[in-house]
């Protein structure tokens, strides 16, 4: 089952055939605005219309990350190898990194929705996931035919701006479809009955309600298989081995949910060493644990805490002030004991929050333009902190999946000209993606050190941006 990896040129023109598909993704007026002035400016050769197109439909293959900690690259080669037996696929070892399998697409393919007229409306991330190779899950469905049942073949569509009434039974005209943005993403067969669905006690909230069988990008369901095989963008395996951590090191993960990268790290440490990973949403923190505990990560600490605040200046006082109360003095140390000692730290990997304006597929970002502006300033707040913890001769990844060059090169540019005695811009290993673009004040060195994976690309993946620094040791005095 395993196959050559595809050349340049093929993957090139699979592309080519992608882009025709017509879709396209949609931004608010004033951000698309904002966004296409930005782009020009950063004259990267490549349209922003052509960018629009490419984020519509999903990446050309989908990447499995080898997870080293509960099983070897022969017995995960052997796992995908039996899952795909019998079917069209076949996956490809990545050429360049070693814990990757490349599992491309089949299509676009020509897909019409089934004739018999039933159908079923999914909201627009149910929509987007099946677009990727999902099936559809009863949390996602807004509204189905009267006659729909368990064995039932179905038309899916997603409804991008919620146009449909929950429950409703009749789908509008293909005219008034396309000017609500309800989107048909391919045929399957529902598991479920409408009645069960939508009736107003008792309904049924979980399970498969629709296995996809024909879709445009035909990508098999492989998320049972997370704890040895690992779905994870290229991009984002990119990063942790541009981090390179070490066997007993100590590693901060300063915005660590998922937790994709958090797992990747202790893999590539043989979860030996240390991971301080933080996040600051309750939620989001108590997924990262479980996530990390399903997948045999045994070398990290996770904390809720917002990372801006995380590095400890300097050694907390030995008794509290006389004004403290014994309550307040024991909140404020077990704060301090979530905290890492500034300087003391061989590498940080600030996946910084952004605007995520690099996801695909997307049928719409609704980011708004106050967002997409202030992005950079938080990005700026927590590199800061990660350049304070860092070690001398300690490295810092910076990355976002946003194409945006304001989150991306601009931070660079600002980052290098805040700390020009602290950190310096390094060559990235391995280098998969492109050169970054143009921006005021970033030099053609920093530029071509960047690592930049744009989706109308020759890269094909998401949007994803990578840089990589090196803590300076301190000047004597």
């Amino acid at each position: 089952m395993m196959s050559t990896p595809q050349t340049h040129d093929q993957q090139h023109d699979q592309q080519h055939q992608q882009s025709s598909s017509g879709r396209r993704c949609e931004f608010r007026d004033d951000v698309a605005e904002y966004l296409e002035e930005v782009w020009d400016r950063s004259a990267s050769g490549q349209r922003f219309a052509d960018l629009c197109e490419r984020l519509a439909i999903p990446p050309a293959h989908t990447c499995l990350r080898i997870n080293t900690l509960v099983n070897t690259r022969e017995e995960a080669i052997q796992t995908l190898a039996r899952e795909l037996e019998g079917t069209d696929y076949k996956f490809e070892q990545h050429p360049k990194l070693d814990d990757v399998l490349i599992l491309p697409a089949i299509g676009p393919r020509r897909v019409v929705p089934d004739k018999e007229g039933l159908f079923v409306v999914v909201d627009a991330a149910c929509g987007a996931a099946v677009l990727r190779g999902s099936d559809v899950f009863v949390p996602g469905i807004r509204a189905c035919s009267s006659g729909v049942h368990s064995g039932a073949r179905v038309a899916v569509y997603a409804d991008v701006h919620k146009a449909c009434s929950t429950g409703q039974t009749k789908l509008p005209p293909a005219e008034e479809r396309a000017a609500k943005k309800i989107v048909f993403v391919g045929n399957g067969i529902a598991h479920f009955d409408r009645a069960d669905v939508f009736r107003s006690s008792d309904a049924v909230t979980s399970g498969l309600g629709v296995e996809m069988g024909d879709i445009e990008f035909q990508t098999p369901c492989l998320g049972h298989l997370d704890r040895s095989l690992v779905l994870q963008n290229l991009p984002s395996c990119v990063a942790s081995h541009v981090l390179a951590p070490q066997p007993g090191e100590h590693v901060v993960d300063m915005c660590a949910a998922p937790g994709g990268k958090t797992a990747h790290i202790a893999a590539l440490m043989n979860n030996t060493g240390r991971i301080t990973a933080y996040e600051r949403s309750t939620k989001r923190c108590a997924a990262l644990v479980q996530w990390l505990e399903t997948v045999g990560v045994t070398c990290c600490s996770v904390f809720k805490m917002d990372a801006r605040k995380c590095c400890l200046q300097a050694l907390p006082q030995s008794s509290p002030s006389p004004s403290s109360s014994s309550l307040s003095s024991s909140s404020s140390q077990a704060v301090e004991k979530k905290k890492v000692q500034a300087g003391s730290v061989d590498r940080v990997l600030l996946d910084a929050p952004c605007t995520g304006l690099g996801q695909r597929p997307k049928f719409e970002h609704a980011t708004p333009l106050t967002d997409v502006i202030e992005a950079p300033s938080f990005q700026k707040k927590l590199f800061r902190t990660a350049v304070a913890l860092l070690k001398p001769g300690g490295t810092l990844v910076y990355s976002t999946c946003s194409f945006n060059p304001e989150e991306n090169e601009g931070v660079v540019a600002w980052a290098l000209a805040e700390f020009p005695h602290d950190i310096e811009i390094a060559q990235q290993v391995p280098y998969i993606g492109e050169a970054g673009v143009q921006y005021e004040g970033l030099s053609e060195e920093a530029r071509q050190r960047v690592q930049r994976f744009t989706p109308s690309s020759t890269c094909d993946t998401i949007g994803f941006f990578i840089a990589k620094f090196i803590k300076k040791p301190p000047n004597p005095p």
